[in-house]
């Protein structure tokens, strides 16, 4: 089983696009085959409401699963697996099995009768290579002509946005815009990039949906991607109204920011604990947890400097990691988000 877990920003950002039922069945309309989607209802597409996934496969699975009926009045569920990693894993084909196994066992266990309803798996894969492996289950063995009649036989389609040009990512703004972001989320050149995708939303007649879709937006980048600076963000927030934001707009990016640097961040927090566990084990657990959160602590204002404005001085890294105070570190990680300028943090930093 693959070590990736779908609790990242890219999960996250596209759980938030397609749990709207009108983008799903846009997704479904452009990137489903059509000799799937003429079989379809698409103005019954409802999303199913709760989880069909067990503890386990929570780590790995998205958990979106739409209900549609199949013309005429038979019934399918679709369901989309988002694979966010940025090289493909050949276990795919066994963890798309597993969902759909538990999808029928919740079915029967409602004393569902009658043929089992099917279920269409589909893939979204936004890596930087293309997706080379099989996207059948048979693909997972290697056996004898005989055996293979005895092997479970079913395919899983699969979107690999690295194989669309940006002309032919199609949809409804809601939709082209984060899967032009998921596409481009690794490309060292989104800085430049991201005004074009940004501009999308002001064809959007609705001011509050199309605020809705750049907070979404926003807190994705900041979060997902260190190379585009929290200033290029706020400075295209900006842009995207041509004022019609008014001066509610810098306030809202940069809240917005903030909290996508501190969802970012949380790896170095993460990696801090768990150093300070394995330094447990040898000086004692509690000491142990103290310095990993201490030193995760640090990490996040490091990175929060490093981000916002671009560098961080040896000085100030050094100071930083002098402080033994979780306490005055989180305030030291508000003011490193909230300071207009390195001096004013460096102010901050010396009254303390």
């Amino acid at each position: 089983m693959t070590s990736d877990k779908v609790n990242s920003p890219h999960d996250r950002y596209f759980k938030q696009t397609l749990s709207h039922a009108d983008q799903a069945r846009d997704f479904v309309l452009h990137y489903l085959p059509a000799e799937i989607t003429r079989l379809l209802d698409l103005d019954t597409l409802s999303v199913c409401k709760g989880s069909f996934v067990d503890r386990q496969l929570q780590h790995y699975f998205s958990d979106l699963l739409y209900h549609v009926e199949i013309k005429p009045g038979r019934s399918a569920f679709v369901y989309l697996l988002f694979e966010h990693k940025s090289s493909p894993d050949r276990l795919t084909a066994y963890q798309v099995l597993r969902y759909m196994v538990r999808i029928w066992a919740e079915w029967l266990k409602r004393g569902e009768t009658g043929a089992l309803p099917p279920v269409i798996p589909v893939v979204l894969y936004h890596g930087l290579s293309c997706w080379k492996i099989g996207l059948t289950f048979e693909d997972l063995f290697e056996l004898p002509r005989e055996m293979r009649p005895l092997v479970p036989k079913f395919e899983y389609l699969l979107c690999d946005l690295s194989q669309y040009s940006d002309e032919e990512i199609k949809g409804a703004i809601r939709l082209r815009l984060p899967l032009l972001l998921l596409k481009h989320i690794f490309s060292k050149d989104l800085t430049a990039r991201l005004p074009d995708f940004l501009k999308l939303l002001r064809s959007l007649s609705d001011d509050e949906t199309a605020l809705e879709a750049l907070e979404a937006a926003l807190r994705y980048v900041a979060s997902a991607n260190d190379q585009v600076k929290a200033e290029d963000l706020i400075r295209n927030a900006k842009a995207v109204f041509h004022g019609k934001g008014g001066d509610i707009m810098p306030t809202l990016a940069e809240q917005w920011i903030e909290q996508g640097i501190q969802q970012g961040m949380q790896k170095g927090m993460q990696q801090g604990m768990q150093k300070g566990m394995e330094r447990g084990r040898k000086q004692g657990l509690h000491q142990g947890i103290q310095e990993g959160t201490l030193k995760g602590t640090r990490t996040m204002v490091a990175e929060a400097l490093k981000t916002k404005f671009d560098t961080l001085p040896e000085e100030i890294f050094e100071k930083i990691e002098e402080i033994d105070d979780v306490d005055v570190l989180t305030k030291l990680l508000r003011e490193a988000i909230n300071a207009r300028d390195m001096e004013e943090f460096k102010t901050v930093l010396a009254q303390l």
